[in-house]
């Protein structure tokens, strides 16, 4: 907050603001993440500010995360243009699976497993593995509501594992109890 408050140029703050509106929406407040991440990235955007295209990430998470899935759709997918266009694999490989959770989301299964499986192939050649344990959890839950066990385990189980990899606790013990209910 005192980065978005203290910052010397419109551009910094632009940035901090966009920064914490992330945070915001990953920590259940969408709705605030929304506000400021809505007019932050059209401006972005009217100013053809590329770096910029991965507030399009945060902005469609936030309304898939606030049930606002056309909303969700439309931004995860221009951000995703822009970011294919200009090789920014990372934001490309976030979208994908992004609008593989929107997907789930909208009980559209195929659509939701070449995302997942787009996004996983990406994130596996970059090396983004945080992210990548995310695409491993959201094709397992997939894999899950398919009614397909083994492959559910298979997926959730290797998010596990890279989350412990690297320390992220609170996803690892998440997705190890969902593990245990199977």
């Amino acid at each position: 907050m005192r980065a978005t408050e203290k910052a010397p140029t419109p551009a910094e703050r632009a940035w901090a603001q966009g920064a914490l509106a992330a945070v915001w929406c990953r920590s259940g407040q969408a709705k605030e993440a929304i506000e400021v991440l809505a007019p932050l990235y059209a401006n972005l955007r009217a100013g053809q500010f590329i770096p910029g295209e991965r507030f399009a990430l945060f902005l469609g998470e936030s309304y898939w995360r606030d049930g606002q899935y056309a909303r969700a759709q439309i931004a995860i997918e221009e951000g995703l243009e822009i970011q294919t266009r200009c090789k920014m694999r990372y934001e490309a490989a976030v979208s994908h699976r992004l609008l593989g959770e929107l997907a789930t989301s909208m009980n559209s299964p195929a659509r939701a497993e070449a995302h997942f499986l787009k996004s996983i192939a990406l994130l596996e050649a970059i090396g983004a593995l945080n992210e990548m344990a995310l695409a491993y959890s959201g094709y397992g839950r997939l894999k899950l509501a398919q009614g397909e066990v083994v492959d559910a385990r298979k997926y959730l189980g290797r998010a596990v594992e890279v989350f412990e990899r690297l320390g992220t606790l609170q996803e690892a013990e998440q997705i190890r109890s969902e593990l245990n209910a199977l």
